[in-house]
């Protein structure tokens, strides 16, 4: 991608659930820092998002959906905080989650 300040989007749909991973979204910097947006098998359905800065995990267990059918899911980039998405019809994007934008997540990603 060579870009910063990226947006990435995407639809997904969760494949059979899974203990230690979800059908999802990554940004990867490298091996140490990357983050994601997918679907998981909580309660029916919730976004989830993992930021992994310097190989420490940070996970969050966001708003509910339907499990078992497509989504739109999207990563922004921002100067200073990272945006994790959802839309209905792929178009237009509500934020499930803004967090900070770490150092590790300098430039753009890979």
């Amino acid at each position: 991608m060579g870009v910063d300040g990226i947006h990435a989007s995407c639809a997904i749909k969760a494949a059979p659930a899974a203990v230690t991973w979800c059908t999802s979204l990554f940004l990867y910097w490298d091996p140490a820092n990357w983050c994601q947006i997918g679907i998981i098998d909580r309660n029916g359905g919730h976004y989830y998002v993992l930021e992994m800065v310097n190989r420490i995990p940070r996970e969050y267990d966001l708003g509910g959906c339907i499990y078992d059918q497509w989504h739109y899911v999207g990563l922004e980039v921002g100067e200073d905080c990272v945006r994790y998405l959802s839309s209905d019809d792929g178009k237009e994007f509500k934020a499930q989650r803004v967090g900070r934008r770490p150092a590790e997540y300098a430039g753009a990603p890979k």
